[in-house]
């Protein structure tokens, strides 16, 4: 009985003494919802906006467009609550007082958490409550809206608890409020900094490092869900539909923290007050954790920003390996022992941390496990996948995804494995395979090779039999990527992918126009509603279909007459008060018929060939390293007749061909109606005249 009643002055006690957070979030709140809806429904009429999308607005308003305020909002309320609350244990008379009421530790450790979590939640509650009365006074109340408010704000409760316990254990496991606070942050942010310290040493020591790798399995789950912050934008980043994964994940690992926190409580002794660390194997661990992956930072940080590029990088980087880790070992041993002078203190726990570093750097620096010129076996290989920003103007199929969610299904853009793969055949399985070699043997280290031959940085995927992805990265002569691309546009699913499924992003289109260099023409456009427009959206995703279906290299081989672009919503209801949502666009050769009928038909200008009689000169501009141009100007018709045929106007040029990168050619006409600048041109190393090299 004595228990529940001063469990229960505890909790009032809590309640009074942090009242100062109660009041500076409910200004905030009032801010971010009651102040912020009538500024917003303001700007709404301003921009006349129809009910179905005001009402759109505000659903969103009160999910995801709020997700970075209350980020910060939560984060900083979480930190404030938890050092607030269990200060007290920093304290040796603080903590004698309290431990010494005849109070259970579980009671007295729930009558806190249930103090912070009121202080937090009923400014927000009250925020929300009173932003949805004024959107009712305005004419704007639904199910739709409370629905989208509450879901959020399960998501916020989520965070707030995530952070809370972070922040709880942070100051359970330190003995005074600035190492608590340290840890905090250290706890918070561990992770992500950490595979962006592993995304680093892979990109500075392994060549053939391709940051899809990242994108996936373990490193991907670390990144964006083994911190609170992380994920709680990749959780609202997926729009209203929270996946039951992500809040299912977030639970247990609710439930996981109480536990820990509730043992590391129970288990914490009265005379730890006043210390750095409250457990001294703890605080070897923690080091250990700080230690390594400060002294790596420290070393990628001076390799790459004192060296560059030079041949001292390596004697940097040892420099940045070592001086890290001395100084995070010591500082953090002057944290520990609040002492300057024990900065060296503890060598044994230095020389073990050293040890691993050196393993560590080991495993980078001399890649035993071969993973640059690592190559699957053909067998083990079924397709191999070139990344699509290297073949189309700009996203491919693989770009979009619809998602069903709520009954609604809608489009969203996806920034991931966006490769366009082709059939893993002996030909092409060798192409790889000389390319890897070529990259073991730094064969594009020397800038002569790579001038030469154009090369670029071509991005692959590896799907294999067993279901595993592997990416890579290497340099490629421009010249043999033309060839293999023209060679694989013979397949049927590698042009399918080189576009787009029409199936997908058909219904969310809403408007198409066509572009041949600064000429943009409309084909059609059904941003208005207007369901004839919306049918000949979808006659021009049949024609494409068609025309990529009857293609082949002899269509791909011919250079592009301009860019069909598309637009549309990430919804097929409504525009959710934005006239378009997402573009892309597409190159169009002369051999899609259909297309090319069709823009015909709705006549749309395509600038026909220029011929020599009709150019006054031709200019062509040689840059050299530093960006300086020589220029040589050519009027000889017999020169003019050789040097047209490597032109393409720039807006024509897709990234695949094997131009000239530094050059590029002005075309001047006898007629100076076209533009009194000319006409832009990159230069065809495959067509280009002899005398052009020289």
């Amino acid at each position: 009985m004595k228990s529940k009643i001063f469990s229960v002055k505890i909790f009032k006690d809590n309640m009074k003494r942090q009242i100062w957070i109660l009041a500076i979030l409910g200004l905030v709140y009032f801010f971010c919802y009651p102040l912020g809806i009538l500024m917003s429904f303001s700007q709404w009429k301003q921009m006349k906006m129809g009910y179905n999308d005001i009402e759109e607005a505000l659903i969103r308003y009160f999910s995801q467009d709020m997700s970075y305020v209350q980020l910060i909002v939560i984060v900083l309320g979480a930190v404030m609550a938890g050092v607030a609350a269990f200060s007290y244990l920093h304290s040796r008379q603080k903590v004698d007082f309290y431990h010494s009421l005849p109070v259970k530790r579980e009671c007295m450790m729930g009558s806190q958490i249930a103090a912070s979590f009121l202080l937090w939640f009923i400014p927000y509650v009250v925020s929300v409550f009173l932003a949805v009365c004024i959107g009712a006074s305005n004419g704007h109340f639904s199910m739709d809206i409370l629905k989208a408010a509450a879901a959020f704000a399960g998501i916020n409760i989520l965070l707030f608890f995530l952070v809370y316990f972070c922040t709880v254990l942070a100051v359970l496991l330190t003995g005074n409020l600035l190492v608590g606070i340290l840890g905090t942050i250290v706890i918070l942010g561990y992770a992500p900094f950490f595979i962006l310290l592993l995304y680093g040493q892979f990109m500075s020591f392994f060549p053939a490092f391709n940051g899809d790798s990242f994108s996936q399995g373990i490193c991907d789950f670390v990144k964006n869900y083994l911190s609170p912050v992380t994920w709680y934008l990749n959780t609202c980043s997926g729009g209203r539909g929270y996946t039951a994964i992500a809040v299912l994940g977030a639970v247990i690992a609710i439930l996981l923290l109480l536990v820990l926190c509730m043992w590391i409580y129970k288990m914490r002794s009265s005379e730890s007050a006043g210390k750095a660390m409250a457990f001294r194997k703890a605080a070897v661990a923690i080091q250990f954790l700080l230690v390594i992956p400060v002294s790596m930072g420290c070393g990628l940080f001076f390799e790459g920003f004192f060296s560059n590029g030079s041949k001292q990088s390596i004697l940097w980087w040892i420099f940045g390996l070592v001086f890290g880790l001395v100084l995070s070992h010591g500082v953090i041993e002057t944290i520990y022992r609040s002492n300057y002078r024990k900065f060296f203190s503890d060598r044994k726990i230095l020389l073990m941390a050293g040890g691993a570093v050196a393993v560590i750097s080991f495993f980078f620096g001399v890649d035993p496990l071969h993973y640059s010129s690592y190559l699957p076996e053909e067998t083990q290989i079924e397709r191999i996948g070139i990344e699509a920003h290297s073949l189309n103007y700009n996203l491919s199929a693989s770009g979009f995804a619809e998602k069903s969610s709520n009954g609604e299904t809608s489009l969203v853009t996806t920034d991931g494995d966006s490769y366009i793969s082709m059939k893993a055949t002996r030909e092409t399985y060798n192409w790889v395979k000389q390319i890897v070699e070529e990259n073991k043997k730094d064969k594009w280290y020397d800038s002569s090779a790579m001038d030469k031959e154009n090369a670029s940085f071509l991005s692959l995927k590896y799907e294999l039999e067993n279901g595993r992805k592997l990416y890579r990265s290497y340099y490629v002569g421009q010249a043999e990527l033309e060839e293999k691309i023209l060679q694989a546009t013979e397949e049927e699913q590698f042009r399918q992918e080189m576009y787009m499924n029409e199936e997908i992003l058909a219904p969310y289109t809403k408007r198409i126009y066509f572009s041949s260099g600064e000429n943009y023409e409309e084909v059609t456009d059904a941003t208005n509603g207007s369901e004839q427009k919306q049918e000949e959206i979808q006659e021009v995703f049949s024609a494409l279909e068609k025309d990529i279906a009857s293609a082949g290299r002899f269509t791909f081989e011919e250079d592009p007459v301009g860019i069909l672009y598309l637009e549309g919503n990430l919804s097929t209801s409504g525009t959710r008060g934005y006239a378009t949502e997402w573009s892309t666009g597409y190159y169009i050769y002369p051999g899609f018929k259909n297309i090319m009928a069709i823009l015909e038909e709705k006549e749309v200008h395509i600038p026909k060939s220029v011929t020599v009689s009709e150019i006054s000169s031709i200019t062509v501009y040689d840059y050299d390293e530093e960006g300086l141009a020589e220029e040589t100007v050519y009027t000889d018709p017999d020169e003019l007749e050789e040097i047209l045929p490597s032109l393409i106007e720039q807006y024509r040029v897709v990234p695949w061909k094997n131009m000239d990168v530094s050059k590029t050619a002005l075309i001047k006409l006898k007629d100076t109606n076209h533009g009194s600048d000319g006409i832009y041109c990159s230069i065809d190393r495959g067509k280009a005249p002899d005398f052009l090299e020289k």
